[in-house]
């Protein structure tokens, strides 16, 4: 059983330190109409044995991805670490029928006009 890493914001995301808490970072696309995110879950293992998820999200440029979030301890498996991304994943959908969404236009609002 590996012993347990923290992630530090201070050191690039690599495991050091305590992290430090940080404030959800707004989406990278902005919208009329709100859309569901597109936010990838990944493993990373920077350390054999040592096991983070990662969210990161689409922005406007299809290329282009930027960290969400990621855990601040490390996991003992692959398999722990995206199971605890997808947790994470899920508490950016506030409606599990709908998913997470881009801030926007309420589809179902009356026009204005």
């Amino acid at each position: 059983m590996a012993g347990v890493l923290h992630k530090s914001a201070a050191s690039g995301g690599q495991p050091g330190g305590l992290a430090e808490p940080r404030e959800t970072p707004p989406p990278c696309q902005e919208a009329l109409i709100s859309h569901v995110r597109r936010i990838a879950v990944h493993v990373d293992e920077p350390h054999p044995g040592h096991f983070f998820w990662v969210l990161t999200e689409e922005c406007d440029d299809a290329n282009l991805w930027r960290e969400l979030e990621s855990a601040p301890l490390s996991h003992d498996s692959w398999r722990d670490a995206l199971h605890a991304g997808v947790r994470a994943l899920e508490g950016y959908a506030p409606d599990p029928r709908t998913g997470p969404r881009q801030p926007g236009e309420d589809e179902d609002a009356d026009p204005v006009g």
